[in-house]
């Protein structure tokens, strides 16, 4: 009974729209009426196991994911607070205690500090969830890996009406290197900054950056649902991230797609293929974002305004 309750809460945050303050309602329903019936089941006294797991019960989604073991598996990073160059602790968990970053190999290092004095943890964390590990979850969903392996519909009537319409994609080859037999998956780029506060005249204004990536292999009308795109960072406000702050943020997914581009990645099989291994190889194509975030995404020079 406690494990079935653990699991649908579990099910209504990962699966539906319900948000994390509806599921911590719903924790603390199910830990009432789970009590309740043990009350009537043992009215002489709960035994020590049922008590333990009463105990035991976690009242807040994010411990439920935890004892579920449903979080993603992430990176944390000490990012400079001023030019974001991003740090990994070492294997002894300890992160720099300065930035080293050059702009040119002849520019003086930043040399901000990273860690907070008294914890010695990262003044601005940074969490990265890596390609490889999601794409490993999306291939997890049954039903997934058949979508993806099927062919894309190409225009017989000549209108394009998807990027797979185009002449650029209809010869895959010049993209892969890796993996040319197993999956081989297209990614749009999707950059954007917005207001948090909403875009009005009078008022707060910050601004916040998202950058996604968007599995082109699915079909159109799943393309874009949350489930199924990456995230690959949060820029951080509250101002406009610069070129130098974005190319530093971004780091870690280029390097995930030059492993990619060099060696492919291999699974050991799919929730629609479990006994047999998976070769993948992936590349991101279009760019899909406004003029002034194009150019930064780029590295052109910033349009005139």
């Amino acid at each position: 009974m406690v494990s079935l309750a653990k699991v649908s809460v579990a099910f209504m945050q990962v699966m539906s729209d319900m948000s994390e303050m509806e599921c911590n309602s719903q924790l603390k329903i199910q830990k009432t009426l789970i009590e309740t019936a043990f009350d009537r089941m043992f009215p002489r006294g709960l035994p020590m196991f049922t008590r333990q797991a009463l105990h035991d019960f976690p009242l807040t989604t994010a411990k439920l994911l935890k004892v579920l073991k449903l979080q993603p598996k992430l990176t944390r990073y000490a990012a400079c607070p001023k030019c974001h160059k991003l740090y990994p602790a070492n294997q002894s968990g300890v992160y720099p205690s300065f930035c080293i970053y050059q702009r040119f190999a002849n520019s003086q290092s930043c040399s901000t500090p990273l860690l907070d004095i008294r914890t010695k943890q990262p003044l601005k964390p940074h969490l990265y969830h890596r390609f490889q590990d999601w794409l490993r979850g999306l291939l997890s969903t049954p039903g997934m890996y058949i979508k993806l392996a099927k062919p894309p519909s190409v225009s017989v009537d000549g209108i394009l009406r998807d990027l797979w319409d185009g002449s650029e994609l209809q010869d895959l080859d010049h993209l892969f290197h890796a993996a040319q037999d197993g999956l081989r998956l297209v990614f749009s780029l999707g950059v954007d900054w917005y207001n948090p506060f909403g875009n009005k005249i009078a008022g707060l204004v910050a601004s916040l950056g998202v950058v996604a990536l968007v599995c082109m292999n699915l079909p159109p009308s799943e393309r874009y649902r949350p489930e199924n795109m990456y995230l690959v960072t949060i820029l951080p406000g509250p101002q406009e991230s610069t070129q130098e702050q974005f190319n530093n943020l971004i780091d870690p997914l280029i390097d995930d797609f030059r492993d990619i581009w060099e060696h492919g990645i291999q699974y050991p099989g799919t929730a629609d293929t479990p006994a047999t291994p998976c070769d993948v190889s992936a590349a991101i194509v279009p760019l899909v974002a406004d003029l002034l975030a194009s150019r930064k995404a780029v590295g052109a020079k910033p349009a005139a305004t």
